[in-house]
């Protein structure tokens, strides 16, 4: 009975195991993409983090208070270091 409650990394599936460094990858994608226009730094990094936060809850490649954890890093380093017009 306990061998069968077990899961390996071979019957997790392939965005259970990879949905993390996905998620990353897409994040690096939307940050490196050209500024539109009207869209802030700022607001184009907040929609990287958003979509990097709906891949890793639909994959569940993390928990949920672990990814709570990463968001808040990732709004704090993205957002904390986007350069402000104003000030350049």
């Amino acid at each position: 009975m306990e061998a069968d409650k077990k899961t390996t990394t071979e019957e997790l599936g392939f965005f259970k195991k990879y949905g993390f460094y996905l998620a990353l990858a897409v994040l690096a994608v939307i940050v490196m993409l050209p500024n539109p226009e009207g869209l802030s730094v700022a607001g184009q990094r907040m929609i990287g983090i958003m979509v990097f936060s709906v891949i890793v809850w639909a994959t569940t490649a993390i928990s949920y208070p672990v990814s709570a954890g990463v968001i808040m890093t990732l709004m704090a380093l993205l957002i904390g270091f986007a350069p402000n017009p104003e000030t350049g």
